[in-house]
Order: C-alpha cells, then structure tokens, then sequence
C-alpha cells in the first residue's frame, strides 16, 4: 500500500517497504527513499535513483522522471503527504482510469465528511436554543 504526495509538482506515491526495482511495473520510475539523520525531519530524506546500502527508509514511485538535473539524490524537504486520503493499491497507481476514479471517491468522501459534521453542529445549535 502507498500513500500519495507531492514534491516540486510531480506527484508520487511512497511505502515504508524497500522496493526491488526491475519488479515495477512499465510507466513508472521507483526511487528508493533515504534518511541522513531523524525521519520525522523531511530535511533529512532524500530520494535517490539508485540504491543504496544502509539507510534506506522505503520507496517512492511516481508516473513521471524526478526533476534530478543531473544529480543522484533529490532532498524530500517540501514534500506535501496526503495523509487523509486512503492507502493506495498498486494497481490504482498504475491505471490512471483507476487513480482518477480513487482521487473523485476521495473528494467525494471528504465533501461528505465536512458537510455531516456542519451538519452535526448545526444540529448542536438548534438544540441549544
């Protein structure tokens, strides 16, 4: 399962899971994510086009080429994480009918969430008066 982000435009998805590269799937990249110090510190990750030894904290893929500009490793910091969506599966990623279906479910759920708890303190208020 991944979780969706964004970093510098490009969305991505990301696991805890290492990630073994020749068994990802046509259309798209797998960068490996790492750490230089404490996780919690995005300025510590960095995402890298070829494996390392040690560190690594997991994977991230994405549809599109990371804008590597020649370099190895790409720093994490300014990463958006998309924490109250769902997980993602595999298959959602790679099918973009699949993803675009999953991203209206998700804007379908949150409206529906925001409009029940308005709904909700509304409903607190006329029991007040």
């Amino acid at each position: 399962m991944y979780t969706r982000a964004e970093l510098h435009g490009t969305e991505l998805w990301g696991t805890g899971t290492c990630i073994d590269h020749s068994t990802v799937p046509n259309g798209l990249y797998c960068y490996d994510l790492y750490s230089t110090g404490d996780v919690s510190d995005e300025g510590n990750l960095f995402i890298s086009k070829e494996q390392r030894e040690g560190a690594t904290e997991g994977a991230v893929l994405c549809t599109e080429p990371l804008p590597l500009h020649e370099r190895d490793a790409l720093s994490a910091r300014g990463i958006n994480m998309f924490e109250n969506e769902y997980m993602w599966k595999l298959d959602e990623i790679v099918d973009p009918a699949l993803r675009q279906e999953e991203q209206k479910e998700q804007i379908s759920y949150q409206t529906q969430t925001e409009e029940e708890n308005q709904g909700f303190v509304d409903k607190s208020a006329e029991t007040r008066e």
